[in-house]
């Protein structure tokens, strides 16, 4: 047992959430135990904002204790293979090295800078809910036609903030206490989830975000309110809800959104949902319990239970220890071993077909495609030279240590602002030719680059796993900035002084 410490349940996910990453992409391995975290938080009483993001960097610090840990390191592999054929342990070392680094100072230190939000449970008692986005419509036999908004709507809702009247084509702005309303005006709300459902007793306003509500035959009081985070490989993610049919497909109202701590300006009905984005959702109690087995988003509320394949555990795991022990010896190439073991875990019955096919992120292979293409084109086109001559020009006085560790702390920062694939793919070749210009070995450069590229802790949007804990957290943006940025430091200092170790120049 975990015990009711903060810290404590801290170490224990950590120290199980780590190995699995190193041999599993990071990014299921986060939504596979963040349903977990969230349970536990809920029964002891604990904030998830104590412990998701942790959970999200043991992810990260996991993924580099192999080649086949993350995506960057496969991409940064295929990169370098004609001049170096990295082997799936080569780095082993050095990534457990930044998971102890890491758990030690998410246990000592980024503990007491984690923010302490109330968990939605104490929300709801209390009758603080966070705010979400909605629209709705004003029919023509609205009571509140002609009559001024102040003095009905608002009077009638205090809780409920007025972000745009919509009138066609016509935004109207505030101040709208003395605007009167016509039929079929869209009124953009915001408001706390018990604000927003309460609307949902008027028969004047129609909600647009999923409409044709009254379809599922719910009345409020049948009703029970939950959350959906959107999933990574959503069919949902840069889909509107009309036009996905979320109501159609799943059998429950979408009511609102919410993005993060962002007050949306736009149409609910026209916001394009994006990963970790939380959904407010209405539906009897059947309707919401079938979802909790969803690939498409996680519930938040309502179902703690998850139906699993325990007779297909060991098969699964026979497998990926297949793969990494082929792979170690070096029987064939990750890329063949890897297409193999996917192919038998559909052949043996641990992954369905159906379910094969949605693992499948069209957006991360074209990413790392169109990435790939322009690291490709930097080298081409002598632009990767030109930049490693400015950083040898300008950093090469203090000796290789000094270049290496400006080369980690560049794609470090860039991994913070595009992605960690993103970086890597545009930074390995800038590496390359700063090792070829200072005339030492490239080794210790790719390894700052795949290292430098995987430390994305300071912003939600460097990782996935920082972006799908974001919302379940209720995370802020300096959150990250917070915690993440002396980790950053530390791995940065680390990494410098190890690498030409391990590595020499």
């Amino acid at each position: 047992m975990a015990g009711t410490s903060p810290t404590r349940l801290i170490l224990v996910s950590s120290l199980v959430i780590a190995p699995f990453s190193a041999f599993i992409n990071n990014t299921p391995i986060d939504v596979l135990f963040v349903p977990i975290i969230l349970s536990v938080a809920s029964q002891l009483g604990i904030s998830p904002s104590k412990l998701l993001i942790p959970a999200s960097y043991a992810a990260i610090v996991g993924g580099t204790c192999t080649l086949i840990g993350t995506s960057t390191n496969i991409v940064v592999g295929a990169m370098v293979s004609d001049v170096w054929k990295i082997s799936i342990f080569e780095f082993a070392h050095l990534g457990l090295i930044y998971v102890a680094i890491c758990i030690v100072y998410l246990v000592t230190i980024g503990h007491r800078l984690l923010p302490e939000r109330e968990t939605l449970s104490y929300q709801i008692q209390e009758g603080r809910l966070r705010e979400y986005v909605t629209e709705v419509e004003i029919m023509p036999q609205a009571s509140l036609v002609g009559k001024p908004l102040g003095r009905t709507f608002l009077a009638a809702h205090p809780g409920i903030k007025i972000v745009q009247v919509i009138r066609g084509d016509e935004i109207l702005w505030p101040p709208y206490d003395d605007l009167v309303l016509e039929p079929r005006d869209l009124l953009i709300l915001r408001g706390n989830a018990s604000d927003i459902f309460a609307l949902r007793e008027r028969k004047d306003l129609n909600f647009i975000p999923d409409e044709a509500a009254e379809e599922l035959k719910i009345t409020p009081m049948e009703a029970t309110l939950a959350e959906l985070v959107i999933m990574p490989n959503s069919p949902l993610i840069g889909r509107t809800l009309k036009g996905f049919g979320f109501r159609e497909r799943y059998g429950v109202v979408a009511l609102a959104i919410m993005r993060h701590d962002e007050h949306l300006r736009e149409k609910a009905s026209e916001v394009r949902l994006r990963l970790g984005d939380i959904l407010l959702i209405s539906g009897d109690v059947h309707r919401i319990q079938a979802l909790r087995n969803s690939e498409d988003f996680l519930l938040l509320e309502g179902v703690d239970d998850t139906i699993v394949q325990k007779d297909k555990a060991k098969v699964a795991l026979t497998i990926i220890a297949a793969v990494v022990l082929l792979a170690a010896f070096d029987v064939m190439p990750i890329l063949p071993l890897a297409i193999s073991g996917g192919i038998a875990m559909v052949l043996t019955g641990c992954l369905p077909l159906k379910h094969a096919y949605r693992s499948i992120d069209v957006s991360i292979i074209m990413l790392i495609a169109g990435t790939l293409s322009l690291g490709k084109a930097l080298d081409k086109t002598g632009a990767a030279h030109l930049i490693a001559e400015g950083m040898v020009d300008f950093l090469g006085g203090f000796g290789p240590v000094v270049l290496l560790s400006g080369t980690y702390f560049l794609t470090m920062v860039l991994t913070e602002l595009m992605s960690n694939t993103a970086s890597a793919a545009l930074m390995t070749p800038i590496a390359l030719n700063i090792a070829a210009t200072f005339h030492v070995d490239p080794k210790p450069f790719i390894i700052a680059v795949i290292f430098s590229a995987s430390a994305s802790f300071s912003t939600p949007i460097g990782y996935q796993t920082n972006t799908f804990v974001y919302g379940p957290g209720g995370y802020r943006f300096l959150d990250y900035f917070k915690v993440g940025a002396p980790l950053n430091l530390i791995l940065w200092l680390t990494a410098s002084f190890l690498i030409p170790h391990f590595w020499p120049l």
